[in-house]
């Protein structure tokens, strides 16, 4: 089993991002920056509300559980008071980013990104975790410097859920493609 993330104190967070290196993005239940944790560069995922919660304690489960598979950051840290997550960083361009802009040099390095992604996921399978928000700006994409894909990460795990698992029915006025 993978090694348990330790628990930091709100203050400790708070520390952290006021030395942010970078914004690098927001969803629905908080944002994202760059910080220096630990020595190295890495990702702290910082939630709105206390509602974000659940959710966050489900990210830090199943990245716990994944271990790195399929490119998943790995969770480094939390505070369950804010909430807070501290993770591995795995890079600033996501796939949105590397095809809408086209930061790649052929067709074929599309192909390359969609054969490491396809891979990605079946390791995350192969641990038993199902993904359960895969889209574009969760699937981060390394490319060296003559724009050639290297790497495919699968981030944001806070929708995941165990191979058999289910979400609660959510109760909505506006109806959700997924």
């Amino acid at each position: 089993m993978a090694e348990s993330a330790v628990e930091i104190s709100p203050l400790e967070v708070q520390l952290l991002e006021l030395k942010k290196i970078s914004f690098l993005g927001h969803g629905a239940s908080g944002y994202v920056d760059l910080v220096f944790y630990g020595g190295q560069k890495c990702a702290l995922k910082i939630g709105q509300t206390a509602s974000a919660l659940p959710s966050f304690e489900n990210e830090r489960k199943m990245m716990e559980l994944i271990a790195g598979a399929g490119g998943a950051p790995r969770v480094l840290a939390f505070c369950p008071k804010i909430p807070a997550l501290i993770m591995t960083f795995c890079g600033a361009k996501d796939l949105v980013d590397v095809v809408e802009k086209r930061r790649f040099r052929d067709e074929r390095d599309l192909l390359t990104i969609a054969l490491q992604l396809t891979q990605a996921v079946q390791e995350l399978h192969q641990k038993g975790v199902v993904h359960c928000d895969l889209k574009p700006n969760n699937v981060v994409v390394e490319m060296d410097d003559e724009g050639r894909p290297q790497t495919v990460h699968v981030i944001d795990f806070g929708l995941a859920r165990p191979i058999g698992g289910k979400h609660t029915p959510m109760k909505t006025c506006l109806p959700r493609e997924w």
